[in-house]
């Protein structure tokens, strides 16, 4: 180990726990707008359609907290490589 120079973590918790998880969540909103639970469930819906690992965790996040595993419908679902998802929450 002593001829090792660098060592490369990935920020998701794959080495730690296996899976990616949300260790965080921070409103930056007036929650009087919009409740804690509607934002999540509009998240949450967005998110499940998603393949990508971090949006399973954001939906495992939602499920959690909510006490909930069903949540909207989506239309018009484009992941969008780089910059997220695109879709329209009804």
């Amino acid at each position: 180990a002593y001829k090792i120079k660098t060592i490369v973590f990935d920020k998701t918790g794959t080495i730690t726990q296996g899976k990616p998880s949300v260790v965080r969540f921070c409103r930056f909103y007036d929650e009087t707008k919009l409740a804690l639970k509607d934002l999540l469930c509009i998240i949450a819906s967005a998110e499940n359609s998603s393949e990508h690992s971090l949006a399973k965790a954001v939906v495992e996040f939602a499920k959690k907290k909510l006490n909930q595993d069903k949540f909207y419908k989506c239309t018009n679902f484009i992941a969008v490589p780089g910059c997220g998802l695109k879709t329209r929450v009804i």
